[in-house]
């Protein structure tokens, strides 16, 4: 027997439980020091990166001075620099991910982490929608940028010059590694990770049962079992992604970095995984080096017809992998009841393995109560 699809059905909560409700005075004191928490993520990000950039690229200058090499060649220089900032976005990326491997299992997007099909055809539109997705926003953004251009050029130039002494722009190994590798690993984990998990923790300070240590089996799990409220998951989103774009420096950058660090939030809340945000990222960031051709394609339906065209490509690159990502359904165990016991009796009304990798864990070895799988639902 085939296993029911979960589409909008959400799961009981036991007792008809509902979030306590704080005055606004305790909630912005418990949530406040979680704001601090968000700008002092974003200074280790800042103290990390920068101790070891500097570190190796001293390593890397005395080697080179004691082999002899010309320190005044330019084109060394670039690749010196594209080197050093792979190996600190690594760094820092190895930084984060520990990081949040201690946040998730107590994190507030633990509970939205449904057992995902694995089929070939779930899987096939979960990829072909990020795909999508990426490819398009990238060509939004150039197209954009482009029309700007008559509006401010000075500040298009500006950016334009700092892309080109980024030296990402060519097509090469280390250019590829800097922006279609370490840039995603590391503000997947530091921003759709870290901060969103912080953000959510400022403007829920109704749900601390989940978060807070020491906190009984019975009464996390009937934190975990009230959804986040749609509008404070976008308040938190917003907040991450401000941060997200203030990284950028750049007036340009910040600008669209904003508005693609809310998608990716998005895209994050949908299934409570890191992994997908980190393709979808990949994807956008390696979509640059071929803006040229598809630049070409487009203009052939002018440029409100290219707009209509990559606003039609990404919704249906949603759709599809809203499509992909539907959520097996899967039973709340009683409250009080045993970890084995809802491990069991979840994946017995799933009737499906939990997808390898951190997006299905077994409650014993979160440590809590099996969670609600609300996979399925997007605010």
């Amino acid at each position: 027997m085939r296993p029911r699809l979960r589409h909008a059905a959400k799961p009981p909560v036991p007792g008809g439980a509902d979030a306590p409700r704080l005055s606004v005075i305790t909630r912005a004191y418990r949530g406040f020091p979680w704001l601090l928490a968000c700008c002092g993520a974003v200074a280790v990000y800042l103290l990390a990166s920068g101790a070891i950039y500097l570190a190796v690229a001293q390593l890397a200058l005395d080697v080179c001075r004691s082999l002899g090499v010309n320190l005044r060649d330019e084109g060394f220089l670039t690749t010196l620099d594209l080197s050093l900032q792979f190996v600190s976005q690594v760094g820092c990326a190895a930084v984060f991910a520990l990081w949040w491997k201690i946040l998730s299992p107590r994190s507030l997007s633990f509970a939205r982490r449904g057992y995902l099909r694995r089929d070939g055809a779930s899987v096939l539109r979960r990829v072909c929608g990020l795909v999508l997705i990426g490819v398009s926003v990238q060509m939004i953004v150039s197209l954009a940028l482009t029309l700007l251009v008559s509006l401010i050029p000075h500040i298009i130039e500006e950016y334009s010059q700092m892309m080109e002494a980024t030296g990402t722009n060519d097509l090469d190994v280390l250019s590829v590694l800097v922006v279609g590798v370490g840039a995603p690993l590391l503000e997947e984990t530091m921003c759709r990770g870290v901060l969103l998990e912080f953000a959510l923790r400022a403007v829920c300070p109704e749900w601390r049962p989940c978060w807070r240590r020491g906190v009984a089996r019975e009464d996390r799990w009937r934190a975990r079992s009230v959804a986040v409220p749609p509008v404070r998951f976008w308040v938190a989103n917003v907040i991450q992604a401000a941060l997200f774009g203030l990284l950028h420096i750049n007036i340009v950058q910040v600008s669209y970095a904003f508005v693609i660090g809310l998608a990716l939030g998005a895209v994050f809340w949908r299934t409570g995984r890191l992994r997908y945000n980190i393709a979808l990222h990949a994807v956008v960031n390696m979509a640059s080096f071929a803006v040229d051709p598809l630049w070409v394609v487009l203009m052939a339906f002018g440029t409100m017809g290219a707009f209509i065209v990559l606003g039609a490509l990404c919704a249906g690159g949603a759709s599809l992998y809203r499509a992909g990502t539907v959520a097996f359904a899967g039973a709340l165990p009683a409250a009080g009841a045993t970890d084995a016991g809802a491990s069991s009796a979840s994946a017995t009304n799933s009737g499906a393995a939990p997808a390898a990798g951190s997006g299905a864990r077994s409650a014993s070895s979160a440590g809590t109560a099996c969670p609600s799988t609300r996979g399925d639902t997007l605010p």
